[in-house]
Order: C-alpha cells, then sequence, then structure tokens
C-alpha cells in the first residue's frame, strides 16, 4: 500500500526494517499517531485521530488488517461453541459490547477477563471481523466459557512458540512421589558479553537458592519446549516477543507462561505448565 496518510479513526500496521525504537516512537507521537502496542518482528499497531502523514518514517509498509487475518486458523477446524474477540486497545468496553450485539452475538459474561476482550456466542464472524474495532477473534475456552477462574496473562505471540493469555488457576502444581516438585530449565541462549560457565553457574546458584525455600527441585531439561522446563535466553532490542529490550535503562528481562499444546487450544492461549 502507498505509504501517504493513516486515516483517521483506523487502525494501521506500520512495518519498519528494523525495531522502531524511541526516535520513531517520538516521530510518530508528534504526528499524532497512538502507537497501540507491537507487531513482532517490527511492526506497530497505531492509530489517529486526524489525518496523519507517514512521510520520512523509512516504514516499510502501512495498511489495516484484512478481515481474514484476524480470525483464528483453530475456526475452520472444528465445531465452536464460543468465541474469544479481542478489540484493539483505544476502544472503549462500551463500544465493544454493543458492536457484538449489533452483530447478533450473546456475551457471555466472566469478571477474568482481559480488558478488551469479550466471550460471545453467534455465527457472524466473517462481518464481526471486518469491523476496524475488532483485532482478532479465536475460539473460547471451555474454561472461560464455563466461568471458571482464570488469571489473565497478557503475553504475546512469540517466534519462539505460543504463549497463553490464560492461566488456569490452581492450588499447585501436582507433587512426586517424594511430596515434591520437579522443574527442568534449559539454556536457549547465552550472552557473549560474560563467560558462559559464569552465566551457567549464577543461574545455577539461584536455583539452589530457591530449594532452600521452596519444596522444589530444579534440574537441567532437555529441550526448550518440554513440559515443567523454564527457558533461559538472552537477547537485544526486538527478539520475536513484541516487547523488545530498549536499551541502557529500560528493560532488562521479563519472563512469560508458554501454554501447553492440546487437542482443542486456541490460537493465542490454552492452559499452562
Amino acid at each position: 500500500m502507498a505509504l501517504t496518510a493513516i486515516p483517521p479513526r483506523q487502525h494501521w500496521i506500520l512495518q519498519f526494517r528494523t525495531h522502531p525504537g524511541a526516535a520513531i516512537l517520538g516521530e510518530l507521537e508528534g504526528r499524532g499517531i497512538r502507537v497501540l502496542g507491537y507487531v513482532p518482528d517490527s511492526g506497530l499497531m497505531v492509530a489517529a485521530a486526524k489525518p496523519a502523514g507517514l512521510q520520512g518514517l523509512e516504514a516499510t509498509w502501512a495498511g489495516p488488517l484484512e478481515a481474514a487475518d484476524k480470525i483464528s486458523p483453530e475456526l475452520a477446524r472444528g465445531r465452536v461453541r464460543a468465541y474469544l474477540v479481542v478489540f484493539h486497545a483505544d476502544v472503549p468496553m462500551e463500544e465493544a459490547r454493543a458492536l457484538v450485539e449489533a452483530y447478533g452475538f450473546q456475551i457471555i459474561d466472566n469478571p477474568d477477563l482481559l480488558r478488551g476482550q469479550l466471550v460471545v456466542t453467534g455465527t457472524d464472524i466473517p462481518d464481526l471481523a471486518a469491523s476496524d474495532s475488532v483485532a482478532y477473534i479465536m475460539p473460547a475456552s471451555t474454561d472461560l466459557v464455563a466461568g471458571l477462574p482464570v488469571m489473565a496473562y497478557p503475553g504475546p505471540i512469540t517466534e519462539a512458540g505460543l504463549v497463553a493469555e490464560y492461566v488456569q488457576v490452581g492450588s499447585d502444581w501436582p507433587a512426586d512421589s517424594g511430596g515434591g516438585v520437579s522443574l527442568g530449565y534449559f539454556f536457549q541462549s547465552l550472552t557473549p558479553k560474560l563467560d558462559e560457565s559464569t552465566v551457567r553457574g549464577e543461574i545455577e546458584r539461584a536455583f539452589l537458592e530457591w530449594q532452600k525455600y521452596a519444596n522444589v527441585q530444579l534440574s537441567p531439561g532437555n529441550q526448550a519446549d518440554a513440559a515443567r522446563t523454564i527457558t533461559i535466553l538472552f537477547a537485544s532490542g526486538a527478539h520475536g516477543d513484541g516487547f523488545p529490550f530498549d536499551g541502557e535503562g529500560g528493560v532488562l528481562a521479563h519472563t512469560f507462561a508458554r501454554l501447553r499444546r492440546t487437542a482443542n487450544q486456541g490460537h493465542r492461549r490454552r492452559r499452562i505448565e
């Protein structure tokens, strides 16, 4: 699409060759363009109250999401009872509720939902997805539909794998025969700025400290995506999860829960280990 200007009151993606840093964010703000979130790896979801020019931003692509891009592929793989509809971050919830009801959907209220999300039942998915206010539609899990307690966990989709948006609430991990909980850890990448043995030694020392106060046993794992495994990696800048490290004085580290793959999982979330 020609890179000219963002139409008013529409949601667009701006794609860049590299991670859009503070300079680009500042330039967008100066032009009246609001950044609503990152789109891995080097994109931004944006909106503007009035037409905003894009000249000189060095964006490689700009445009809205197509309706088909907002519909999870999981919807085509079987009968879906209810849907989780995700709205853009600047859409008021009263507007969101009115929109789904106008398309004939019924809302299933759940107090544990993240802001900007609704669980609904209905049939007119393509037309609802075509609405500019809608960011994504996916199957709602049985936990959400039944109103079971869940913990909202606003994690992203990553290059390394899917990340849960909701965690099923439970009292603890199932214990092993000795009454303890066994977890693994796996180093997916290390930093070149420190000696490898130093990095491994310090992290393993921290794990041993945890074990003094919690009934948890941590031992080296065999792969990053195994159940009950803590995956450790070092990165800089944009690294595939939509939450880039932003340099000195900014974000130093973060962690996300990884979902467990199940036969009836949604595109973005299910239950995690």
